[in-house]
């Protein structure tokens, strides 16, 4: 493969890389590994709501102590757990947590409204993503805007872990929304126009009510165990999001412009699969519990190890950590 294709030109029409990935994996092996159960998206929704009630109980635990230490501990701890709740709202709004298709459609609505993202506007613009990964004309998350922008120096690498941009892209989307003003460029129908408002003021009327009844209640409950580590924790998810295609090939062929990153098993489990995300994006039908058996199956087809670590510089072969640092030393290597 090409240098210049490394750095990310990535000419393969769309058409021929999806002949690759049939090459790469039979068909029959995608719809073996393709099917729905509930008793998996079971489990995994009690693995993650475990580690949240493990968290919420260290923290209660550490200010029952008034020891600082201990419940800034314990708060970063729960913040980190509640930010990966992205990850289940990902996953249904996929409709592949849950065979039953209700719910996959409840957890999208607990998981986005914990994490302040309304499922419908995150299902229309993910699978905006998905169409175009890659295209910066149409892929939305090449769209250069506020939220959504170039990480090519450290300015923006540190403004993008902040979070302030995604909040702010959180709190002023809610009001337009809400308000009736949709005018994204992947909600052009007037059917998705009145989803995505309806349930933006479907969700601001919830958390005014929470607001309303904790002040009633003189209770801070909401606003320690839920609201604080949700806005804290974003760090976390951006640092594990910097990871999926930022430094890989633009163009059409997912094994390329995607990168899986490897990681210890907790941290993949808490993250639903994910970090398999070049195969998640090469058959996105495939549920998060199948996504470790395509892995196996790409890594021992031939030529599929060489995808997985051709389109992206870093590859992910050393972890997050290692990802990031490699990021950020093309931008030393640009300063220079």
């Amino acid at each position: 493969m090409s240098a210049e294709t490394q750095k990310g030109v990535d000419a393969v029409p769309r058409k021929a890389s999806l002949d690759v990935l049939r090459k790469v994996l039979p068909q029959k092996a995608v719809n073996a590994a393709a099917a729905r159960s509930d008793l998996e998206g079971g489990k995994q929704a009690a693995f993650h709501g475990a580690c949240i009630a493990a968290t919420a109980a260290a923290l209660w635990a550490a200010f029952c102590s008034q020891v600082l230490v201990l419940e800034v501990a314990a708060f970063v701890a729960h913040a980190f757990v509640l930010s990966f709740l992205f990850m289940p709202l990902h996953e249904a709004v996929h409709g592949s947590v849950f065979r039953t298709a209700f719910l996959n459609k409840a957890l999208a609505w607990v998981a986005g409204t914990a994490t302040m993202r309304p499922p419908r506007f995150y299902l229309l613009y993910h699978y905006q993503h998905h169409k175009y990964t890659g295209d910066p004309e149409k892929d939305p998350e090449l769209a250069e805007t506020l939220t959504d922008f170039s990480i090519d120096n450290w300015a923006n690498y540190l403004l993008y872990l902040s979070s302030l941009p995604f909040w702010y892209g959180v709190f002023t989307s809610h009001y337009r929304h809400a308000m009736g003003n949709v005018n994204e460029s992947f909600l052009q129908t007037p059917r998705a126009q009145a989803d995505v408002s309806t349930e933006a003021r479907q969700q601001v009327a919830f958390y005014v009510v929470v607001l309303l009844v904790s002040a009633w209640l003189r209770w801070d409950g909401a606003l320690w165990y839920w609201l604080l580590p949700t806005l804290a924790g974003q760090p976390f998810l951006r640092f594990y999001l910097l990871a999926e295609h930022h430094g890989c090939s633009r163009g059409a062929n997912m094994l390329l412009n995607t990168r899986t990153t490897a990681t210890f098993a907790w941290y993949r489990r808490l993250a639903w699969n994910m970090p398999y995300h070049a195969e998640h994006h090469a058959w996105p039908g495939v549920p998060f519990h199948g996504l470790p058996a395509v892995h196996r199956m790409v890594l021992a087809s031939p030529g599929g190890r060489e995808y997985l670590l051709s389109g992206c510089d870093p590859t992910g072969d050393d972890g997050y950590i290692a990802v990031n640092r490699g990021l950020t030393r093309h931008f030393t290597g640009k300063a220079a």
